[in-house]
């Protein structure tokens, strides 16, 4: 027995120095990593830098190169070509960015440095200011563009604008890259907006290139470098072959992505039956446009064949395309390859689905796209470079080579998205310090070997006096943080019996039994004293649950270093040992975190839950020293996410407790490490602010409650926008507000709007961040401005933004404004003759010229009324000169000529109709007549010279002679009839209603101002 207890106290010491021996090479390896790491970083000059002699430069050469990369070169005789130099790239806003180059031999005695386009900063690089020094001696400066995009592919957006993918850009600053599409010999020169990594072009740039539909060469238009593999081409012409078509019945639904929704087509279909021809304006959504035809004989055919033209230009946008208007079928995802970007459709229920299929287009939510090079197998149909979503709804029109185009009905419920692949005292927090690489040490609470930070400890007991029965022993029990903190609320402890075990123990020989190890971080407490003690009782016992396994040989107990103060109070009991999973359960509560329990005989297992690391700890009767479970101190350690699950960067995180608090920073990754907090902490508060989202704060009651993950919410505000025209608050003009960084936020998007009355646009709820807000109006006339605006949580941001109106009169339209105005003087006859009614008609001429005349300072009401200010002005011009030549015509006839004759001798009057009452025109009358459709002011205009003739051919018995009010108004009636048929356009039929109308009440007041009058009443002879 003594042989075999020796063999087993040799076997525990050798466990122990072994893992005494693994702790110490660890700690070795930890040492020597650390050492490796030390030294002077990599390209870093470690010699003495030489001075260059900079007396006389070559010219330097300073440019950005075709892969956006800015080249340096320098002569060799101009500074010292073994060490760096400085690149600082100003961009004229904020700070300029710097580059320590290392230089590499460019041949004929120069040096090149090279800062690629990856390195290039992103803000605003138009005219970008380039510095090169050595030192403190400069090199070279130079100004230049240094903006940068490459792209990768050109493609239709789902609202028919064009889509430039890239994969890098420099230099931009978030503006936009003004391209240039050209196709069959016409060229568009339009802005294309930066939008989550692509350059984005409005539709309407590029809507002529629908007609009929045509492939667009994509380049750049000002100083960007477009940088890419081949021509980048945005097809249009794509769009015309595919077709489809559905019938319901009673109507034919003709569909394309080539159909602009809102657009009037010449619709011809030939069937068997006959021919049907007729213009419709498209329905449905941009991507998946379609024209329905009602007709029950068109939607029985199996085949038909469908050209469609575009009504306005009569160009062919689909031509005699055959469908099958009955073979729509359903399908179904069969697999979805997301890795590789294929999809795969079940075709089965299709039949049959045969023929060589050609491309296959797909509709989903918002793109519709287009796989050159479908795979038909069977029953499977194969779209490689295209991910759609399972269980979603899609259109799939597949072409054939030789058969009708077939449109497959995929999924139900919504509509999914079309995805191209990239081919690219008061407890405080309790932290406690560092732990040594390896400790090994006896104390109250038993052997405690710390390795790194981890603690293995074994934990003694202590037997009271015999009692009759079964016998009882009191065992101090104490809960203790990494400080010796005890909690301060209540903690229950759990003690289950353990089956007996017998054994022989040895003696205790003053050193280490062979303990157990328990998983209890911290560190072993107490000394230890001389002289050995009897051990443990023995046998073997294992413990699945921590792992612990602990010999016969058991350990000398130590007569100091007690873990914990017994009490004589402060622990109860429950009503006594109950049974569970075999063997007797009681649970006792430690107030105050330690106190003494009481237990009968035998083995053991004492547990306190999740309060400690170390798990249950076996005890057993004949140990006099206390239990001391340690709570290691906790990382508290989170990460902080948005509403899409993406990391949050640069949060304040702040954890409180209150007597202290610690607060950090997240990185880039979302996470924050907050150090070590004591298990004990209680009342903790966890608070996280960012500008950009709302401030989150929760309750813990321990650090073991801090989550993985804290989500953030995005904060939002209003934005208020004004945007005056020429200062003057207008309806109609349109607003934009676009994220500086769209990507930093979730929910950050574009809105747009119209200004009311008011002249304001308001957007509610918008996430915070900084905007660009653009506000214009449609026409060459006005120009827009833009502004940014920071939109900050729960407030109302206020912007203005305004608009010019830059129309200006030109030299001649001045010039003939000057002649109509003097229209009273010229229309005078010879002082022979009379001149009253002469002067009266030119003073109607007069107030056009004045109106005329105001329009430049009048853009504000041109807003939204579709007309063109320049258009007005000369419609009005051609107009009012044409009645003044009319009115000139009639006031020299023979009637007139001898009745003003007659008139000579009367006193001069000079009667201006703008004097009168009503008299005069005014800008409110020709916009109030803007309102109105051309054909309505076409028949209101008709419908006023007869009420003219009417009332001269009533009242011209009331006068002697009516020729100075009737030929007038015969000559302008002769001029209106001309103009009037057919219905003239906008600005024409305008000028005509306003200028003729204006004279019509003019020519009609005759009759009513006495002094006129007077010569309508002189008899001539």
């Amino acid at each position: 027995m003594v042989s075999l207890t020796r063999t087993v106290r040799t076997l525990a010491v050798a466990v122990i120095c072994l893992l005494v021996l693994t702790a110490v090479v660890s700690q070795a390896n930890v040492v020597a990593a650390g050492a490796a790491v030390t030294g002077t970083a990599t390209g870093e000059d470690t010699g003495a830098v030489a001075t260059a002699s900079v007396a006389t430069l070559d010219p330097p050469s300073i440019r950005q190169r075709g892969d956006g990369a800015l080249v340096v070169t320098l002569s060799n005789a101009s500074h010292d070509t073994g060490s760096r130099v400085q690149v600082a790239v100003d961009g004229g806003d904020g700070e300029p960015v710097s580059y320590n180059v290392s230089g590499a031999s460019a041949g004929d005695n120069t040096t090149r440095y090279v800062v690629t386009a990856a390195d290039l900063p992103e803000f605003d690089a138009t005219q970008a200011e380039v510095t090169v020094t050595q030192g403190d001696t400069p090199l070279a400066t130079e100004t230049l563009s240094l903006r940068y995009v490459r792209a990768v592919g050109a493609r239709l957006s789902s609202t028919g604008g064009v889509v430039v993918n890239t994969t890098e850009t420099a230099g931009l600053g978030g503006g936009p890259v003004t391209l240039s599409l050209t196709a069959s010999g016409q060229t568009v020169t339009a802005d294309a907006r930066v939008v989550n990594g692509t350059l984005r072009v409005a539709p309407g740039a590029v809507r002529s290139f629908y007609y009929p539909p045509r492939n667009a060469t994509v380049e750049a238009a000002d100083a960007t470098i477009l940088d890419t593999s081949g021509a980048l081409t945005a097809s249009f012409g794509r769009l015309a072959g595919t077709v489809s078509a559905t019938a319901d019945g009673g109507t034919l639904t003709v569909s394309s992505p080539a159909v602009v929704p809102g657009t009037e087509y010449d619709v011809i279909v030939t069937t068997a039956d006959g021919r049907y021809e007729n213009v419709l304006v498209a329905g449905g959504s941009n991507g998946s446009g379609r024209v329905t035809v009602s007709s029950s004989t068109l939607a029985a055919a199996t085949s038909a064949t469908v050209t469609l033209r575009h009504a306005p230009s009569n160009a062919t946008v689909i031509d005699a395309a055959t469908v099958a208007p009955n073979a729509v079928a359903t399908a179904s995802v069969a697999a979805v390859d997301r890795a590789n970007g294929t999809t795969t459709l079940d075709v089965s229920g299709v039949t049959p689905l045969s023929g060589s299929v050609t491309s296959v287009t797909v509709v989903g939510a918002d793109e519709s796209a287009t796989v050159s090079t479908p795979t038909l197998t069977g029953d499977t149909l194969r779209l490689d470079g295209l991910v759609l979503e399972t269980g979603a709804a899609y259109d799939v029109v597949v072409e054939r080579a030789d058969a009708p185009s077939i449109t497959l009905a995929v999924g139900s419920g919504d509509r999914g998205a079309v995805t191209v692949p990239s081919t690219g005292g008061t407890a405080g927090l309790g932290e406690a310090g560092g732990v040594s690489p390896l400790m090994l040490g006896v104390g109250a609470a038993g052997l405690t070997l710390v390795v790194g930070s981890v603690a293995f400890v074994y934990v003694f007991g202590r037997r009271d006096a015999e009692t009759p029965g079964r016998r009882q022993y009191s065992l101090a029990v104490a809960v203790r943080d990494a400080e010796g903190r005890t909690p301060d609320r209540s903690v229950t402890v759990t003690a289950r019996r353990r089956p007996d075990v017998t054994g022989d123990g040895g003696l205790g020989d003053g050193a280490t039994g062979g303990g157990g190890l328990a998983d209890d971080e911290g560190l072993g407490g107490g000394g230890r004293s001389p002289g050995g003690q009897r051990g443990a009782s023995g046998g073997q016992s294992s413990d699945p649950g921590s792992g612990r396994q602990s010999s016969g040989v058991g350990v000398g107990r130590q007569s100091s270093g007690a873990g914990t103060d017994r009490r004589s109070s402060g622990a109860g009991t429950t009503a006594g040992p109950t049974p569970s999973g075999g063997g007797e359960t009681t649970q006792f509560q430690l107030l105050g975190g330690e106190g003494e329990i009481e237990l009968p005989e035998g083995q053991w297992e004492l547990d306190v839950g999740p309060e400690t690391d170390g798990g249950p700890r076996t005890v057993w009767d004949g140990v006099e020293e206390p239990v001391v479970f340690r709570l290691s101190p906790l990382p508290a350690t989170t990460t902080v996410v948005d509403e899409t699950g993406r990391a949050v960067a640069d949060a304040e995180v702040t954890l409180e407790a209150p007597a202290e608090a610690r607060t950090r920073d997240t990185g880039h990754d979302g996470r924050v490490e907050l150090g070590e907090v004591s298990q004990l902490a209680t009342d903790l508060t966890l608070r996280v602010t960012h500008d950009s989202y709302e401030t989150y704060e929760t309750r813990l009651d321990s650090v073991r409650d801090l989550a993985d993950e804290v989500t953030l919410t995005a904060a939002r505000g209003d934005l208020v926008v004004t945007a005056p025209v020429d200062g003057a608050h207008t309806a109609g003009v349109h607003v934009e507000a676009t994220p500086v960084t769209p990507d930093a936020v979730p929910g950050r998007e574009t809105v747009a709007a119209e200004t009311g009355d008011d002249g304001e646009v308001r957007f509610d709820d918008l996430v915070v961040g900084e905007y660009e807000v653009t506000v214009s109006v449609d026409g060459a006339e006005y120009e827009g401005s833009t502004t940014t605006v920071s939109v900050r949580p729960d407030e109302r941001t206020t912007a203005t933004a305004g608009v010019s109106f830059t129309y200006r009169l030109s030299a001649s339209q001045r010039e003939r404004i000057d002649d109509l105005a003097g229209s009273p003087r010229e229309m005078l006859p010879p002082q022979r003759i009379d001149g009253g009614v002469h002067y009266y008609y030119g003073t109607v001429f007069e107030s056009l010229a004045a109106v005329i005349e105001a329009v430049e300072e009048s853009g504000a009401r041109f807003v939204g009324t579709g007309l063109s200010p320049d258009a007005v002005v000369t419609e009005l011009l051609d107009v009012g000169e044409a009645t003044v030549d009319a009115v000139g015509v009639a006031l020299n006839s023979k009637h007139n000529v001898d009745l003003f004759s007659a008139c000579a001798d009367m006193d001069a009057v000079r009667r201006s109709w703008a004097d009168d009452a009503d008299g005069g025109f005014a800008l409110e009358t020709l916009f109030a007549a803007a309102e109105r459709t051309p054909r309505a002011l076409n028949t209101e205009l008709r419908e006023r010279l007869d009420e003219a003739e009417a009332l001269v051919a009533e009242r011209q018995s009331e006068v002697t002679v009516v020729s100075p009010v009737k030929e007038p108004l015969e000559e302008v009636r002769s001029f209106a009839d001309d103009e009037l048929t057919p219905v003239p356009d906008h600005e024409r039929q305008l000028a005509l209603s306003v200028v003729l109308d204006g004279y019509l009440d003019a020519l009609e007041a005759t009759f009513d101002d006495d002094a006129l009058r007077d010569r309508l009443d002189r008899t001539v002879y």
